[in-house]
């Protein structure tokens, strides 16, 4: 969608509505999705952990970041924890893309493809059950947003843009040293391993 967008930024109109049929075909899919999930949990009465991932879109295993460093995996997959984060943030995105037209300008082909990049990032990083392949999509998120700040933002817009791009600079790195601190000692970067971790270095 966000490619599409691109291909269409000199007509304003055309790239508005195809942002709008984007996002209601992704929400009407993922209400579908979180209405089969709810059913599913409902009629299995043996699952109690809504943590477990219950719909795998992908599980690659992409190897250990060094020699005998923990495992990361492109693993994309619904639980009963994120299936409605996922809902949540396909509705937002749906109403933001229909305000559009409000701020968008002329040039709404590009604000549109980096809001879908936006929402695209965003329900990636809620579906990774890899801790690092999450903390990726959502660095990559804060891109397309510091576009949307810095370029159809408020009178202040770039300033709040530099702002925002130092903080989530030093709170990235910060982030990424504690989540290479838990997944050097439990040994994956996965979820399900680091719940399972007692978290006990060696030695």
């Amino acid at each position: 969608g966000a490619v599409l967008c691109l291909c269409v930024y000199r007509q304003r109109a055309v790239a508005i509505y195809l942002a709008e049929t984007v996002m209601l075909l992704a929400l009407a899919l993922g209400t579908l999705v979180a209405w089969e999930h709810s059913r599913t949990v409902h009629d299995d009465s043996g699952a109690s952990d809504a943590s477990e991932p219950r719909i795998t879109a992908i599980d690659l295993k992409l190897g250990r970041l060094a020699e005998k460093g923990p495992t990361i995996s492109f693993h994309i997959a619904a639980d009963g924890l994120n299936i409605w984060l996922v809902f949540l943030t396909l509705a937002v995105g749906t109403a933001v893309v229909a305000s559009s037209a409000d701020w968008a300008g002329e040039n709404a082909g590009v604000a549109m493809a980096c809001l879908l990049a936006a929402i695209g990032f965003t329900l990636l990083a809620f579906l990774s059950m890899d801790m690092l392949v999450f903390y990726v999509f959502f660095e990559l998120t804060l891109v397309p947003v510091f576009l949307l700040v810095g370029l159809w933002g408020g009178p202040d817009r770039q300033v709040a843009a530099q702002r925002m791009f130092l903080h989530t600079l030093a709170g990235g790195l910060c982030t990424l040293l504690g989540l290479l601190a838990i997944g050097s000692v439990a040994g994956d970067f996965s979820w399900t391993a680091l719940k399972q971790s007692s978290f006990k270095a060696d030695g």
